[in-house]
C-alpha cells in the first residue's frame, strides 16, 4: 500500500472512531432531555442496556463480516446505515419507535 492509501485509511479509521465517541457522548449527554421530551422515562434503562450491547455486539460483527464482504465495502456501509438510522431516530414521534 503506498504512502497516501495509507493516509486514506488511517484518516477513514480516526474519522469511525470520532463518530463512536461521539455517539457515546451525545447519548449519555442528551439522554434525560431525550427522554422527557419523548414521555419515556420507564424505557430509560432499557436504552442504556441496549445502546451498550449494540456497542459491544457492533464491533465483532462488522469485522466479521468485512472479511466476507471487503473492509472497504463493510466500512461504507456500517457509515451509511450509522446516518440512515441517525435519521430515523431524528424524525421518530415517540421513544418506541426511536
Amino acid at each position: 500500500m503506498n504512502k497516501k492509501n495509507t493516509l486514506l485509511v488511517t484518516l477513514a479509521l480516526l474519522l469511525s472512531n470520532m463518530m463512536a465517541g461521539l455517539d457515546g457522548t451525545i447519548i449519555n449527554t442528551a439522554l434525560p432531555a431525550i427522554i422527557s421530551d419523548l414521555h419515556g422515562i420507564q424505557y430509560m434503562g432499557w436504552i442504556v442496556a441496549v445502546f451498550l450491547l449494540g456497542m459491544a455486539v457492533a464491533t465483532p460483527l462488522w469485522s466479521k463480516l468485512g472479511e466476507h464482504i471487503g473492509n472497504r465495502r463493510a466500512y461504507q456501509l456500517a457509515t451509511l446505515l450509522f446516518a440512515v438510522s441517525s435519521i430515523f431516530q431524528a424524525v421518530s414521534g415517540n421513544i418506541v419507535f426511536s
